[in-house]
């Protein structure tokens, strides 16, 4: 298969790509120096925790992102802030929801395989019906990742910690659409399908395994004695004062 034609001061090559890395990542750096706060936070240890539930949604989001023109990145990005701020007032409300859930409060409360399966229904849904589903896709996947930041917080209290580690998840995201975007070939499609088809299967796999997997079941109590008084236990001659 062949690229697509345009006109040689038009060709992409890896500039765009590198540029909108180096903003990315400028952006991060700003954002850490202007705002301040977050001394002493385990940073390595956090970010870590992020990438493990949001790095592969966001970089596939972005994916999806990075395919679509102008109008649609101003869309995504837009979806994705009210989505992150809506996963920041109704986070709680979220939480108690999952909470019904086996085995969520020790991964994270699914935040990665929600984000997953709607980045990567996007990234498998036809060319035509991607702009449809583009806002739904971020509003979840903002809402996610505001929700994983304030899980990962360790401060709890310092106001800087989510804005520079939002940052970081942005940078991510921004990264992967500037890949994709400096990507002009026939097969963009088929690659974004089968990243797609990756995102979507971990995503359920790791939710799934989740929900299957049984925590240790605890012995059960030991049978009460019939006719036993309040005050009688299995050993009367201990706990009892002389």
């Amino acid at each position: 298969m062949s690229a697509i034609p345009l006109p040689a001061r038009h060709r992409p090559g890896l500039r765009p790509a590198m540029l909108g890395l180096a903003l990315a990542a400028l952006a991060v750096t700003v954002g850490v120096d202007a705002l301040g706060g977050g001394h002493g936070v385990p940073w390595g240890r956090l970010l870590a925790r992020l990438a493990t539930d949001m790095l592969l949604p966001l970089a596939g989001f972005g994916a999806a992102l990075g395919a679509m023109g102008e109008g649609g990145f101003a869309l995504g990005l837009a979806a994705l802030a009210a989505g992150a701020a809506a996963g920041l007032a109704w986070r709680h409300a979220f939480l108690e929801a999952m909470a019904s859930l086996p085995n969520v409060a020790s991964h994270a409360f699914l935040v990665g395989p929600i984000a997953g399966v709607a980045a990567g229904l996007l990234l498998l849904a036809p060319r035509a019906l991607r702009p449809l589903l583009l806002g739904p896709a971020a509003l979840a996947v903002g809402a996610m990742l505001a929700v994983a930041v304030k899980l990962a917080d360790p401060s709890l209290r310092d106001p800087h910690v989510p804005w520079i580690a939002g940052l970081a998840g942005l940078s991510s995201m921004l990264a992967a659409a500037c890949l994709v975007g400096a990507v002009r070939h026939r097969a963009r499609d088929v690659a974004l399908r089968i990243l797609g088809s990756w995102v979507l299967a971990i995503a359920c796999l790791t939710g799934g395994a989740t929900l299957a997997t049984r925590g240790a079941a605890l012995p059960p109590p030991p049978p009460s004695l019939p006719g036993a008084r309040f005050d009688e236990t299995l050993f009367p001659e201990f706990g009892r004062a002389p």
